[in-house]
Parts: C-alpha cells; sequence; structure tokens
C-alpha cells in the first residue's frame, strides 16, 4: 500500500473524525486497490515518520506540502518550487537572510548552521533604539528598501546612520524638510559632507563620502526615463544622463525618497524623475510611514517608481488581481479586500513597525468626539445637497466635487466658535495645544489669537522652523496647521493633545498629522486627539467612506 500525508482536508474513511492537513493531528492517505482513502493517525492501516522541515545552506526548504504556508513561502526573496527535487529555492543573499530566517521560525523550519547567521553590528551609538540598529542593518545590508515604520520612530536617523563612509548618496524630500535633513546629518554623522540643492541648475551626483539633499522640484527633466527605441515595449526605458561620467557615477549611488507616498502618481513628472534617478542605482531606500495613503493604485505607484514593483508583485496584472480589483465602466479599477498574501509579498521590501511594538512606553493615542450644531443655513444647503445626490450616496459615494468642497470649507470654518472655546478652557490651564484642518480660513483666524502662530504652505522654511522651536521651548500657546502643510518633518511632542476642525479626505494624512505630537520625544503617558464634527447625515457619511478606505489599508499592510 503507498501511503502519504493527506493534502485535502476531509472525513476519515473509517471513523469519519476530521482530518486536517497540518499539524499534530494531520492525517494519511493510502491507496487501497489503486483507490486513496484519508484516515486520521488512529485508524491509519500504515504510517510514516513526520516528514523533514529544513532549510538547507544551500537555501533549499523541505516541507510537507501545507495549504495555510504557501503564502509565507511565496512571499519569500527569489522563491520558487522545484518540481523535480520537491523543494523550494530561496535568496542566499545578505540583505535577505533576516526574511528567510523569519519565515523558517514561522514555518518551524530546522535550520543549517551556516544558514542561521546571526548579525552583528560595529554601531557604538548607545542612544539609538534596539529596533533601529535592526532598522540600520536591514536598510544597509539591501539593495532595494521601504523603510515603513509608524511615524516619529526615526526613520529618518535609521538612514543617516546606515550611510557607509563611503557613500555617494542623494537624498530627495519634500521642500519643508530639507533643513532637517541637514540639521540630522551635521549631527548624526559628521564624517560625511552635505551639499543641499536650491535649484534644477545645481543639482549634481555626489561624491564619496558625500550626501545630496535635494526637493522633488530640484530634480532636472533629463532624469525621466525614454524609450530605448520607437519599437520598445513600456518597461524598456533609458536615462539619457548629460555625460558619461554621471551614468557611470550613477551606478554608486544610495538613492533616499522621503516620504515616498509623494511619487504615488506615475504619471507625474516627480515619479517619472525619481524613477530615473532610481534606474541605475546600487540601492534605493524608500520612508514613508503611509505606503497605502488612500487607493490601492497608490502603492503600485510608489513601488513602480523605486524599481520595486516587479520584485514584489511581478507586475500590474499581479497586482490587481492580489488586491481583488476589476476595471468599472469609467476605465477606472474598483478593489475589493486584499488577500492575505499581499502583506507577505511587501516584506520582501519592506519593513513595519508599529509604535506599541517598538516602544512600549509611547502612550496610545486617545480619540474623543465633538459634536458641533449647524447653523440653520448651513443645515439646509446640506439637506438639499442630500436629498439631490441621494443616488450617489447610496453607492457609496460623495457628492459631486465642486459643491462637497464647497459645503466642506463652509463647515469648517462654522465650527470656529466651538473651537475658541476649547481653546480658552485649555489656556487658562495651562495645556499647549495643536489645531489641524484642511482649511486655511480657521487657521488663519486662530492663529492671530495672543500667543499662536500658525504653519500652513505660504509660510517660509526659515520661519516655520524658527515657530517650531519657539513651541517646543515654551514660548507659544498653540498652533494652527494646515494638515497638509504641518504633517511631515516636524515636531510637536510639547503638546498632548490636538483638535482636528476636519479631516483631510485622504485618510493617509491624517495619520501623518495626529503623530507631530504623538512621536519619540512625547513626555506625557496620553495623546489625545479630538475630532470635531456636525450632526448631519452627510457628514456623518464622509466619516464611513473614510472608515472603508482605512480597512482597506489595514488589510494591504497591516494595523
Amino acid at each position: 500500500m503507498a501511503v502519504i500525508f493527506t493534502k485535502y482536508a476531509g472525513k476519515c474513511s473509517k471513523c469519519e473524525v476530521w482530518v486536517p492537513t497540518s499539524g499534530k493531528d494531520r492525517g494519511y492517505a493510502v491507496k487501497i486497490n489503486n483507490k486513496w482513502q484519508r484516515f486520521c493517525r488512529t485508524c491509519s492501516p500504515e504510517t510514516i515518520s513526520d516528514p523533514v522541515r529544513r532549510l538547507t545552506k544551500e537555501g533549499k526548504i523541505y516541507i510537507p506540502f501545507e495549504e495555510e504556508s504557501l503564502d509565507y513561502l511565496r512571499s519569500i526573496p527569489g522563491s520558487w518550487f522545484d518540481r523535480q527535487e520537491l523543494c523550494w529555492h530561496v535568496s542566499t543573499k545578505e540583505g535577505d537572510r533576516a526574511r528567510v530566517l523569519e519565515i523558517a521560525n514561522i514555518l518551524n523550519l530546522q535550520i543549517d548552521d551556516e544558514f542561521n547567521i546571526k548579525f552583528s553590528s560595529d554601531l557604538d551609538h548607545t542612544s539609538l533604539y534596539d529596533y533601529q540598529k535592526d532598522g540600520v542593518h536591514w536598510l544597509s545590508s539591501g539593495e532595494y528598501r521601504l523603510l515603513a515604520d509608524d511615524m516619529g520612530l526615526g526613520k529618518t536617523i535609521q538612514t543617516i546612520m546606515a550611510f557607509s563612509e563611503d557613500c555617494h548618496a542623494v537624498v530627495v524630500c519634500p521642500v519643508s524638510v530639507k533643513l532637517n535633513w541637514k540639521k540630522e546629518i551635521e549631527k548624526w554623522r559628521p564624517d560625511l559632507d552635505v551639499f543641499v540643492c536650491t535649484n534644477t541648475r545645481n543639482f549634481r551626483l555626489p561624491g564619496p563620502g558625500e550626501v545630496i539633499i535635494a526637493n522633488y522640484e530640484n530634480l532636472p527633466d533629463y532624469l525621466e526615463p525614454c524609450k530605448i527605441s520607437k519599437t520598445s515595449k513600456p518597461w524598456e526605458l533609458m536615462v539619457m544622463w548629460p555625460n558619461s561620467a554621471m551614468a557611470r557615477n550613477s551606478k554608486n549611488l544610495t538613492v533616499v525618497i522621503d516620504e515616498a507616498q509623494r511619487v504615488k502618481n506615475y504619471k507625474s513628472k516627480r515619479s517619472k524623475r525619481v524613477k530615473g534617478l532610481c534606474f541605475n542605482a546600487k540601492q534605493v531606500w524608500g520612508l514613508t510611514g503611509t505606503p497605502l495613503e488612500n487607493r490601492p493604485e497608490d502603492l503600485y505607484g510608489i513601488l513602480d517608481a523605486l524599481r520595486m514593483e516587479k520584485i514584489v508583485f511581478g507586475g500590474w496584472k499581479r497586482f490587481v488581481e492580489y488586491m481583488n480589483g476589476h476595471k468599472n465602466t469609467w476605465g477606472g479599477y474598483e478593489w475589493g479586500k486584499p488577500k492575505p498574501i499581499v502583506k507577505e509579498l511587501l516584506r520582501r521590501v519592506m519593513l513595519r513597525r508599529k509604535r506599541v511594538e517598538v516602544l512600549k512606553d509611547l502612550p496610545d493615542k486617545i480619540y474623543n468626539y465633538t459634536k458641533v450644531e449647524l447653523p440653520t443655513k448651513l443645515n439646509k444647503e446640506m439637506d438639499e445637497l442630500w436629498e439631490s445626490n441621494k443616488d450617489l450616496i447610496n453607492n457609496g459615494e460623495l457628492p459631486p466635487f465642486e459643491k462637497f468642497s464647497s459645503i466642506r470649507c463652509k463647515l469648517a470654518n462654522s465650527r470656529y466658535d466651538s473651537l475658541i472655546d476649547m481653546v480658552e478652557d485649555h489656556e487658562e490651564d495651562n495645556i499647549p495645544l495643536v489645531v489641524f484642518s484642511s482649511h486655511v480660513e480657521p487657521l488663519n483666524k486662530l492663529s492671530e489669537r495672543e500667543g499662536w502662530e500658525k504653519i500652513t504652505g505660504e509660510v517660509s522654511l526659515t520661519k516655520r522652523q524658527k515657530i517650531i522651536d519657539d513651541f517646543q521651548a515654551g514660548k507659544l500657546k498653540g498652533l494652527s496647521v494646515s494638515i497638509k502643510a504641518g504633517g511631515m518633518g516636524i515636531t510637536l511632542t510639547r503638546a498632548w493633545k490636538a483638535i482636528f476642525i476636519d479631516m483631510d479626505w485622504v485618510p493617509g494624512s491624517n495619520l501623518q498629522a495626529e503623530d507631530r505630537i504623538c512621536r519619540i520625544g512625547q513626555k506625557s503617558n496620553k495623546v489625545e486627539i479630538v475630532r470635531m464634527y456636525s450632526d448631519h447625515p452627510l457628514d456623518i457619511h464622509l466619516l464611513s467612506l473614510m472608515v472603508k478606505k482605512m480597512e482597506i489599508i489595514k488589510s494591504a499592510i497591516g494595523d
């Protein structure tokens, strides 16, 4: 009789007990009279010893068929199944070793000593947290990396410490954080030279031991990849460097793309130029706390610009399949709940640590909601918009953008009087506040109060930094901050409470703003986020749509 471990769960042919395909109770399939029958361990006429579960030094994984293990095996860098040898082959590169060992431990594999190398670090910076030292090694040991730690966990510092002594590094970041990058490099790595670009004309590639800092708008147009020939396929591209020396030097580059969610739109010049800069680079490191800000295609856009999409998904077609997407009647895509394998595939290039896991002393966020009464005229206007767009709303959509945008602006302004009542109470108790909004009018009014300043897109970089320093030093009572302009690159940990007059339509932008106060340096044992809302079906509908977006994000990349 032939006997194997069963590949299909079902009832035992003899006692009808349920027989699983894995675990200590996994059953057998026995071939009797040329017909396969399933048996539990007790009833099987023949048994076999437990199969080998091993990761060899050559990068071969021997493991019995287990359906629940397939997603893990497929997510390992370089994995493929050998039908001749009946084993999985995986990457043996040092940069992929941590991920391979992680999966090996999850699958309870016996690991050959030659493969199970313990990583060591020569860092002597005791001021780094252990998880940051792990991040430094992870970055420096790989070619393509997406560091997606929760906001406030020190992605900038980890990146700076991962630079080699003779690195040729280009940091591309939003203009608002260029000075912060320069300041942090000079503080943590005085051995490196720093040059800050001010325009496209003085953009250049770095020399040994040099870091060039440029904002996205400084990248020159020659970086946009072009077709090799008229008959080239879409992926057959090249970068036309101005001279051969730059073409050669580009192969030594370590490219860092800070706030990488800014390259999510593959059609934009910004994304194309970043893609060209990454084209021949030795290492590409993307930094973002929100790899999926809003729509699933945004995630693919980031990976495409950083040249990681093939490594993770193999291409757009497979991405759509894994994200349960399909084309709609307007030529765009509708998305369902991502398949579980998505999170595992992303970990081929992505490292994401949650604040609650690595900084247990950092407080959790407490969310409170404050209801604001609507003025009669605005309430009537919202009723009309609600009634005239019920079909769209019932399909989970919003009213036409122009009309709804106007209403949202009026909603933000209508909450100002209620906001001032809250502000005055906190000023009396000497509680520093940060107030966020996606509309500047209420922020401008609030900044006129004594002891208040504002951070919006109109504020210059030097003034912005002075405002932040004054607030952190206790010279200001509070700050009014626009969600977009103040959602990145600043630390406001003197405050433990933030009030949102309204929220941005992109969930990731709100999370970025919240973490201006909930990050390393926060001394309070609590962080409170207050969200103002209006008791109207249309405003509540908006909140429900944002919850749905957050569920998709959670399914794709985790909490």
